[in-house]
C-alpha cells in the first residue's frame, strides 16, 4: 500500500481509535495543525514530434528496420599483401622465425634508397625477405608500374642472388675441403648434442629423424668409385612369389577332352620290392590277385592305374565268397 504524506494523519487516527496505538506520537498534534500540502496531479510529458506517427509513410519502407551495425574499417597495408604473396611463393623462408628487432643493430647506416636504388643487389649479396618487399614497393612508387610487375622483377632478382650465393658457398666449401680444411659442428647437430645431455625425448626423436634423413640422402649421392663408401645402393629385382592365372602352353594337352582319364593314368604304382627270403616270397604269393582272370596275359605285366586298382580291390571280397 502506498504511504502518501497527506494520508499519514488519517492513518494514525484510525490506529488510535482501534487501540492499536495507545499513546499518540509526539508529532501528531503538530501534523493535525499543519497538514502536509496536497500536490497537484502529475502531468504527462509532451511526446516528441518524431515519435508521433501521422499515418503517412512511403510504400515498401519498413518502419522497424534496424540500423546497420557499426563495423570498423579494416586496416590493410600494401606491404602486408606483398609479404603474404612472397611467403606463398617461398614458404621455406619462414622456417626459421625472425624477430622484428633482429637486424636493427647491424643494418647499414646509409642504406641505398630513393631514385638511386635500381637493383636489389645494392642491399647486399644475400638479401633478406624484408629487402625484397621494400624493393617491390620502391619499384611501384618510383617507376609508376603495377604492383604485380614490380613484385615479379623483385622476385626474379631475389632468386638470382640466392642461387648465386648458394653456388658460391658450395664451391668455397669444396675448395676448402680440398686443401684440408675442417669445419666446425653444424648448429643443428650441436643442438642435438646439448639436448642429449638433458635427456629430452623430443631431442632424441629429432636426432633419429635427422639420422634417417641423412642415410636416405646418402643413397642418392652418385658413386665415387668401385666399392667406395658413397657407392649407390643397387637392389636386385626379384619376381614376386604369387600365383598367376597364366598357363604355360606345355601344361595343356593337344588331345581332346578325356574326362580326366589321361590325368589318372599318370598315377602309377611303384614296382614291388624284390625279396630274397622264402618267407617274403610266400607272403607275396598270399596276396590275392588284383587282375581279373579274363584279362589277357600281356596286360599283367603292365602297371595298372589307381582306377583299376580300386576296382579290383572292391571285387576281392565277392570272389572269396
Amino acid at each position: 500500500m502506498r504511504r502518501l504524506p497527506s494520508q499519514i494523519p488519517e492513518t494514525v487516527s484510525r490506529l488510535l481509535k482501534s487501540t492499536y496505538i495507545l499513546t499518540p506520537p509526539v508529532w501528531y498534534q503538530a501534523v493535525l495543525a499543519n497538514p502536509p500540502p496536497i500536490l497537484p496531479a502529475r502531468r504527462s510529458r509532451a511526446r516528441p514530434s518524431l515519435d508521433q506517427s501521422t499515418g503517412d509513410r512511403e510504400p515498401g519502407v519498413s518502419v522497424k528496420r534496424k540500423a546497420p551495425a557499426y563495423t570498423p574499417q579494416e586496416i590493410v597495408y600494401e606491404e602486408d599483401r606483398v609479404r603474404r604473396q612472397f611467403f606463398r611463393d617461398f614458404p621455406f623462408e619462414a622456417l626459421r622465425p625472425a624477430s622484428l628487432v633482429e637486424d636493427i643493430q647491424v643494418r647499414a647506416i646509409n642504406e641505398v634508397d630513393g631514385p638511386g636504388w635500381t637493383s636489389l643487389e645494392q642491399r647486399g649479396a644475400f638479401p633478406s625477405v624484408e629487402n625484397c618487399i621494400a624493393f617491390t614497393l620502391h619499384l611501384r612508387s618510383h617507376r609508376q608500374i603495377p604492383i604485380t610487375q614490380a613484385y615479379a622483377e623483385a622476385r626474379t632478382e631475389f632468386v638470382h642472388l640466392r642461387a648465386r650465393h648458394e653456388m658460391a658457398t658450395i664451391a668455397a666449401e669444396m675448395e676448402a675441403r680440398h686443401h684440408g680444411a675442417t669445419f666446425g659442428q653444424d648448429p643443428f647437430v650441436f643442438f642435438i648434442h646439448v639436448g642429449r645431455k638433458r635427456g629430452t625425448d623430443r631431442v632424441r626423436h629429432q636426432e633419429r629423424s635427422f639420422r634417417l634423413e641423412s642415410e636416405a640422402l646418402e643413397t642418392l649421392r652418385p658413386s665415387s668409385g668401385v666399392g667406395g663408401k658413397n657407392e649407390a645402393v643397387r637392389v636386385k629385382y626379384k619376381k614376386p612369389k604369387r600365383w598367376s592365372s597364366m598357363v604355360s602352353p606345355t601344361a595343356v594337352s593337344s588331345t581332346e577332352f578325356a574326362g580326366g582319364h589321361n590325368y589318372i593314368k599318370r598315377w602309377r604304382l611303384p614296382s614291388p620290392p624284390e625279396m630274397e627270403t622264402d618267407k617274403a616270397k610266400e607272403s607275396v604269393n598270399t596276396i590275392p590277385p588284383l587282375v581279373h582272370e579274363d584279362e589277357e596275359g600281356g596286360n599283367e605285366e603292365e602297371e595298372m592305374d589307381d582306377l583299376k586298382f580300386f576296382r579290383e580291390a572292391l571285387r576281392v571280397p565277392n570272389r572269396q565268397e
